[in-house]
């Protein structure tokens, strides 16, 4: 009984750890989950954000449409913020970039936020 739970109890740890890091990329999209609302509005539509990781270290987003206040955070593994940025997005603000050159190796959180509740979470690797 012992054993079948150790078993089980790593089993979980393992199936945990990979579904986080699935969604982890080296490069390309970064795979944002959340929620984001328009300006304005109290519905959920598709989100109005996009990300994307190259292989030069910059993380690339982008707007579909305007959103407002949008907060902009890079976390390390301990869940320390290690960048932050605001901006506002509109027909002349299409999307932001930033450099992780100096970024530690490692896994990384990106996350997306604004005063309306909204919020996306993706992750990128480091190597």
């Amino acid at each position: 009984m012992r054993a079948r739970f150790i078993f089980s109890f790593f089993m979980a740890l393992f199936i945990s750890t990979s579904a986080i890091y699935a969604n982890t990329l080296r490069w390309g999209d970064i795979i944002l989950d959340g929620e984001f609302s328009d300006v304005g509005s109290r519905s959920i539509h598709n989100s109005p954000i996009s990300a994307f990781f190259d292989e030069d270290n910059t993380v690339y987003v982008e707007f579909s449409r305007g959103v407002t206040d949008v907060t902009i955070t890079v976390k390390d593994n301990n869940g320390n913020a290690i960048y932050s940025s605001s901006t506002v997005a509109s027909a002349t603000n299409p999307g932001t970039s930033f450099s992780v050159e100096g970024y530690a190796p490692g896994s990384y959180t990106l996350e997306i936020t604004n005063s309306d509740g909204g919020y996306l979470q993706g992750f990128f690797i480091v190597e």
